[in-house]
């Protein structure tokens, strides 16, 4: 199933913040971590080398990327095991206090 067939989404070939053109760094990649369907494009900034989404999920679909991801559940999902899981659990004691 592609991304497009789920989900509204917006080309975004140039960065939000300065407006330069970025170059596709990472193709047709999948979420190997939380499942979201479809395959998603990364473009670099050529000078900051940050990345985007292009395209990306249009702001009325941004929630259905996050209805199933572990932060609305009590429990980590299954992947997240051994030191990964801890790193998880350190992070958010800390940031949760």
């Amino acid at each position: 199933m592609n991304n497009r067939d789920i989900m509204q989404l917006v080309e975004v070939p140039n960065c939000q913040i300065d407006g330069a053109a970025g170059t596709v760094r990472y193709a047709d990649v999948h979420d190997a971590y939380f499942g979201t369907q479809g395959r998603w494009h990364y473009r670099q900034h050529d000078k900051t080398g940050h990345l985007w989404l292009d395209p990306r999920p249009a702001d009325l679909s941004i929630g259905d990327l996050y209805a199933n991801y572990y932060t609305h559940s009590t429990e980590l999902p299954a992947a997240t095991s051994g030191l990964w899981r801890q790193a998880i659990a350190w992070a958010l004691s800390i940031r949760l206090g």
